[in-house]
């Protein structure tokens, strides 16, 4: 039988993050969170969301096939799982995209 992961420190994964705020240097401040906690992951960009009223930070699965990883991220950072919102643009180089809410200011 297969084993679902374990929340794991090895993980190597590709992530975006997307300040879902007015608020300037949030992504910077999650980018830090999750490098300390998670040593491998990959942070391929940081960008400004689509709009800057997020109230909460979400994590999402862009490849359908991290649900795991989302979930363990999501954990970590006090964050929702979730869709890509209608308007925010799936960015084609990465695996997870979190959108930093007003929750993490």
């Amino acid at each position: 039988p297969s084993r679902s992961p374990s929340p794991s420190a090895s993980l190597s994964l590709k992530v975006i993050l997307y300040n879902g705020t007015a608020t300037t240097g949030l992504t910077k401040k999650v980018e830090s969170i999750l490098k300390e906690q998670m040593p491998k992951i990959t942070i391929a960009d940081r960008d400004n969301a689509s709009t800057q009223d997020y109230k909460k930070t979400l994590v999402i699965d862009l490849t359908g096939q991290k649900k795991s990883e989302a979930e363990n991220l999501a954990k970590l950072l006090g964050a929702e799982i979730s869709s890509l919102p209608s308007g925010e643009a799936k960015p084609p180089e990465a695996e997870i995209l979190i959108i930093v809410g007003a929750d993490k200011i």
